[in-house]
């Protein structure tokens, strides 16, 4: 039998003084355009949701000036089913343009990032909640809804 050997990982670390970034990866040049992609959405209260929503949130600070974008790639529970299970029977929506419209003052008001209620982009891929797992799926290749310029 083969001896089974333990694979090292790098472990994420901020940069070092005097430790090179390399420019494609560096975020903090507000001229970036970044895509982040979560399996959740408001109204339904995870840290999946949430911590995504923030994050791209802070992200816009300053990048629409610098020529830069942040956009936020949700899935949109297309069954009604799937909405009353996930976001309960009160918090269901008609469109994605509705629950959209639900986010940016939900950012607006809870969360006071109004600036960044305006500024973030949000795009929708269409999913299915799994009731087995509890878990959120896509029907199809998300990074297919990606326009070419933004890659």
């Amino acid at each position: 039998m083969p001896a089974i050997t333990k694979s090292v990982l790098p472990i994420p670390a901020p940069a070092r003084p005097g430790e090179e970034v390399l420019e494609h990866t560096n975020i903090a040049d507000k001229s970036k355009r970044i895509e982040i992609v979560t399996t959740a959405s408001l109204p339904w209260r995870t840290g999946t949701a949430v911590n995504p929503l923030l994050r791209a949130a802070y992200l816009t600070e300053g990048r629409k000036a610098a020529g830069g974008s942040v956009t936020l790639m949700l899935p949109w529970l297309e069954r009604q089913i799937d909405q009353e299970t996930i976001y309960g029977m009160d918090n269901t929506f008609a469109s994605p343009e509705d629950q959209e419209k639900y986010i940016r003052t939900w950012l607006r008001e809870s969360a006071e990032l109004p600036q960044a209620s305006e500024d973030l982009n949000i795009r929708w891929y269409t999913a299915w909640q799994n009731p087995a797992e509890n878990s959120i799926y896509s029907m199809g290749d998300i990074t297919a809804l990606i326009p070419a310029e933004d890659v």
